[in-house]
């Protein structure tokens, strides 16, 4: 299983950020029939993919197998790499469900869509996902510890952290 990890993941990102990048462009630079709430939601869509890809499929689980001790096993990136990774993948959920939301009022409702299908209101659904995500992802922050056992550095929850807290964390990442 881990050689497949080995080839997949390294694979899943050479396919998958290229594909993202493309994607983005060409929404940007061409008239693709969409309004202009739906482009902008689907070129953020696309850069909270690319983050995912870039920090949970590359950083974690592609370079792990190619160096012995990656440079976010030390402080501060220890503590840093739960914020990047849990709001990517945060934003990444919650923009398709804003987006979701956003194309029903659109379809069904002609009252409401006027005010809410605009670009301006998308822009402020779009930074207000990707600064809740983030925000939302701080307390991992304080879950980390950069440890120094047998000659590697590791990071792992942090052994001072209270037990609630870090069970609170675990509990949250799995719904």
């Amino acid at each position: 299983m881990v050689t497949l990890q080995e080839v997949f993941y390294p694979a899943l990102a050479a396919v998958g950020l290229p594909s993202n990048i493309v994607t983005f462009l060409i929404i940007l630079r061409r008239n693709c029939l969409l309004s202009k709430s739906s482009s902008l939601y689907l070129m953020a869509i696309s850069v909270a993919d690319n983050l995912v890809l870039l920090f949970i499929v590359v950083v974690e689980l592609s370079l792990k197998y190619h160096q012995r001790e990656p440079f976010w096993s030390y402080e501060p990136w220890c503590n840093l790499r739960d914020i990047f990774t849990y709001g990517a993948y945060n934003a990444s959920t919650w923009l398709v469900v804003v987006f979701t939301v956003e194309r029903f009022i659109a379809i069904h409702t002609r009252t409401l869509k006027t005010k809410v299908c605009t670009q301006r209101c998308a822009s402020w659904a779009v930074m207000s996902v990707f600064a809740f995500s983030h925000l939302f992802a701080i307390p991992y922050y304080w879950s980390n510890a950069s440890v120094h056992k047998n000659n590697q550095t590791r990071c792992i929850y942090n052994h001072k952290a209270p037990p609630f807290f870090i069970h609170t964390l675990q509990q949250g990442s799995r719904d």
